[in-house]
């Protein structure tokens, strides 16, 4: 048994491979985000960083988004991905600016713990909207199609693969730098 598929084993068995993988997906990372964040050796290092951009920028737009479209006709999953990103900046930002009116304020501590609360909030709702619908109508992202996506990606022939795993590599750099 190889690394590679001991990896995809333990992760399919900790999450299920059902059609609910992406939500159950994002409520770990949700709950590793708050660990992170809040254990006194890991919150130094580029950990934080890799778990909090996420939960800022990614995970409570697409909770609302699942929350708000259960179904896989309403919309594409290219267009859930970009209503999730920018849906997450909105969010961000109303809960900045109601956490600056009470008596806690903007601190790590508070905005982690709102952003926590409402994307589980959210996550558990729209993983009851989506059991409620029929398994042919509803969206579902399941591991094995999630791991051939992203084979996909990785699997790109010639020069297009150099140019795509560069500015990967780009990315990363910046984020461990933030």
């Amino acid at each position: 048994m190889t690394a590679t598929h001991r990896i995809r084993t333990g992760l399919r068995n900790l999450v299920g491979d059902d059609e609910f993988f992406d939500l159950q997906l994002l409520l770990l990372l949700t709950v590793g985000a708050l660990i992170v964040i809040y254990m006194p050796l890991v919150n130094e290092t580029a950990l934080r960083v890799i778990f909090t951009v996420p939960l800022i920028l990614f995970i409570p737009g697409y909770a609302l988004i699942s929350l708000l479209f259960p179904s896989k006709d309403q919309i594409s999953p290219l267009e859930r991905i970009i209503f999730a990103f920018g849906m997450s900046f909105a969010l961000a930002a109303l809960i900045g600016l109601m956490l600056n009116y009470t008596p806690w304020g903007i601190r790590l501590v508070t905005v982690s713990a709102t952003l926590c609360g409402f994307s589980w909030f959210t996550l558990i709702v729209a993983y009851y909207r989506r059991a409620l619908l029929d398994p042919a109508v509803r969206f579902s992202v399941s591991y094995g199609r999630l791991v051939r996506a992203f084979g996909a990606v990785i699997a790109i022939p010639g020069p297009d693969r150099h140019r795509f795993l560069s500015r990967l590599l780009a990315l990363s750099i910046l984020l461990a730098l933030a």
